[in-house]
């Protein structure tokens, strides 16, 4: 899995909050959210992805481990959800379970960093991460 292990960095975004509102996430919370300064370190081993969102003031760390090809369960700000992810090439590609909605979910990587994109009904949501 080249390009995809390593520190990153939340640079950019597009229609987070509204997606998050979409989601069921209550408008004055999702603005919140959408203003979070997002760290995340990502490791591959095997079928293993690690993805690891640092303690911040107003959360835990937050330690995710997903078997590639499987379904697997995941924390988020939002509760738990579940998660069926596939690599291909630098590209992880499934779909999300949360908060009683499904959506499709990629992860782009490259060598400068990845776009995580979420597509819930019309709204799709776009957030990009530089590597840091």
């Amino acid at each position: 899995m080249a390009h995809i292990s390593g520190k990153y960095e939340l640079e950019s975004q597009e229609n987070f909050e509204k997606w998050l509102v979409a989601l069921g996430v209550p408008e004055a919370k999702a603005n919140l959210m959408g203003k979070s300064k997002t760290v995340v370190e990502v490791s591959v081993a095997g079928t293993q992805l690690t993805m690891v969102y640092p303690a911040r003031p107003d959360r835990a760390e937050i330690k995710n481990v997903i078997t590639l090809g499987q379904e697997s369960e995941v924390d988020t700000p939002m509760g738990k959800n579940k998660v069926n992810l596939a690599q291909d090439g630098n590209n992880l590609k499934g779909t999300v379970s949360g908060m009683g909605k499904t959506m499709n979910s990629t992860f782009a990587f490259s060598a400068s960093g990845f776009v995580d994109t979420v597509v819930l009904g019309d709204v799709t949501a776009t957030r990009r991460y530089k590597r840091i």
